[in-house]
């Protein structure tokens, strides 16, 4: 009978989604949550990444064991945590003097980046810094015989040698 659900392969599902304004409102507000905490990554692992394979000091192993935690850790047990210091009674308010601002309620939007950035960051920092340390440091070396700077290197010969 047309109409039921069990009728075979269809599209009208998929379609539904984008029918429904709830749905739809949903779909691009998964969709900016995803692009927001993946560029809140990018920006927290990536330093972390070049300090990890271009340079050497102390207590170099326990920060890279440090900065591994969340991959271990369960996603509630940063989400507690997180509540524990943004939470309305939590140690952020407490510690600037603040009344009860519920930074989980006023700025939920954020807040569900926050958590989730920092749960995943340690990924796209193993990553990253696989990739810097099979550079050739050969072309950083070269570039830097031409003359060019640090930060113009960076941009023009270690990012996009990485970015894939």
């Amino acid at each position: 009978m047309p109409g039921q659900a069990d009728s075979g392969f269809t599209i009208e599902h998929v379609l539904n989604v984008f029918r429904n304004p709830a749905l739809r409102a949903g779909l691009i507000n998964a969709l900016l949550i995803a692009i927001a905490t993946t560029t809140l990554c990018v920006i927290m692992s990536l330093p972390l990444a070049v300090l990890s394979a271009n340079y050497r000091y102390p207590g170099k192993q326990l920060r890279n064991a440090l900065i591994l935690v969340p991959l271990i850790l369960p996603p509630f047990v940063g989400a507690i945590g997180m509540y524990a210091v943004l939470g309305r009674y939590g140690s952020l308010n407490t510690l600037l003097g603040l009344g009860p601002i519920d930074w989980f309620g006023e700025y939920k939007f954020w807040a569900v980046v926050i958590v989730m950035a920092l749960h995943l960051y340690p990924i796209i920092y193993l990553n990253a810094t696989a990739a810097l340390a099979n550079l050739d440091p050969a072309l950083d070396e070269a570039a830097e015989n031409l003359g060019i700077g640090p930060w113009k290197r960076f941009f023009k010969i270690t990012l996009p040698l990485i970015r894939p």
